[in-house]
């Protein structure tokens, strides 16, 4: 009876001794952030849940072709609905706060809330990195190649997937009991210091995210194209900068949480940066394919756009919306059959810079990017055949 009483006292206790300068705690209504925190979750749940319905709408109707990444694209909006529940409760009833202004019953809600949210946080940049690194594979590395592109992209995925693999099982099985890891009345057991896998973990993430973002903006403005649409291709992948943004907030975060008692507080700070974060990266991989959702929404409007009435080599030839890359190399083959210009420019099939412009630009075929070709040429060609 009397531990039972001398527990229900301790949670209706402060969590932190009070600061100098600080005679009472204010349990009733102390400064917070809650403004600021629901602001920053829900326009992080509109941008996630946006440009994941965007993209699946695009690739099954528009595109009508989907990638590895489309699967997994699902999987990883799963996760962060999951990562994000808990923090509706932590940021509504246990907003940004500091320690000695909390219960300590609040501070075992907190820490479970937070606990719950990191894991579904590592499984949700694990899946949304994972697609990211899988569509830059598909198409700034050309496939009949090893080169070190080819070997560095691999390693980023493979250390990326183990990484949060092992730092969401860290997490998840820190304590023993579990409970430990945010009941700070629990005294039996032992835990992982995982103060020590935060800063790690927010340390690769900076470098990882950095990283891809160098490498896709070399391999953009390498590209034998106008600098218009090296402009338009770039700029969605520039969205990578906010993530890495709050990657580095989450990197400060993360060493602060390890030189303070004051975990309540850089600990709900380190988790807000996590979904700016994880909302950036769903727009780096997202935003490509607003052009085909443009160009989608023109035609149900009823405009006709330009692109579309190039001339290509055979203007009478009827045109289908490819299904696949072999179907696009194909075709892009066979017209270049007709014209040793056109066959000049392909070679054996798409070169990278067509499947870029393909993947990003909206096209139904490499004929829009051919150099044009007269039409007494054309004629030249044919009589030359006979």
């Amino acid at each position: 009876m009397k531990n039972k009483t001398l527990e229900a006292l301790l949670l209706e206790g402060p969590a932190h001794a009070l600061p100098p300068g600080h005679t009472t705690p204010n349990f009733n209504n102390p400064p917070n952030h809650r403004a600021l925190s629901l602001a920053t979750l829900t326009i992080c749940l509109l941008i996630t849940t946006s440009m994941t319905f965007m993209r699946m709408y695009v690739k099954i109707f528009t595109v009508r072709k989907m990638h590895l990444e489309d699967w997994l694209l699902p999987l990883a909006f799963l996760f962060e609905v999951a990562h994000i529940t808990p923090a509706w409760v932590i940021y509504t009833f246990d907003p940004v706060y500091h320690q000695w202004d909390m219960r300590m019953r609040d501070l075992i809600r907190l820490l479970m809330n937070l606990h719950i949210a990191y894991i579904f946080y590592d499984l949700t940049i694990l899946v949304l990195k994972l697609c990211i690194m899988l569509q830059f594979l598909r198409i700034f590395v050309p496939s009949n190649k090893r080169g070190a592109s080819f070997w560095i992209t691999h390693t980023l995925i493979w250390v990326n997937s183990l990484f949060y693999l092992g730092s969401a099982l860290v997490e998840t099985f820190s304590c023993k009991p579990m409970e430990k890891r945010w009941n700070p009345l629990v005294t039996e057991g032992k835990c992982i210091n995982v103060l020590v896998v935060h800063p790690l973990s927010a340390s690769l993430n900076f470098v990882l995210d950095a990283v891809i973002l160098l490498w896709t903006q070399r391999v953009i403005w390498s590209l034998h194209m106008t600098r218009e649409r090296r402009w338009k291709i770039a700029v969605p992948f520039m969205a990578g900068i906010m993530a890495l943004v709050f990657a580095g907030l989450r990197v400060f975060t993360s060493v602060k949480l390890n030189t303070t008692s004051d975990i309540a507080y850089w600990g709900a700070l380190m988790g807000l940066s996590t979904f700016s974060e994880v909302a950036s990266g769903f727009l780096v991989l997202s935003l490509p394919v607003l052009p085909h959702l443009y160009k989608n929404m023109r035609k149900y409007m009823g405009f006709s756009s330009n692109h579309s009435h190039r001339m290509t080599l055979n203007p009478d030839r009827p045109r289908r919306l490819p299904r696949s890359w072999l179907h696009i190399s194909q075709d892009s083959v066979d017209d270049g059959n007709r014209s040793p210009r056109s066959q000049k420019h392909l070679g054996h099939g798409i070169t990278r810079t067509d499947q870029v412009i393909i993947e990003f630009m909206s096209l139904n075929s490499t004929d829009s990017i051919l150099p044009s070709i007269p039409e007494h040429a054309l004629s030249t060609t044919k009589c030359g055949d006979r």
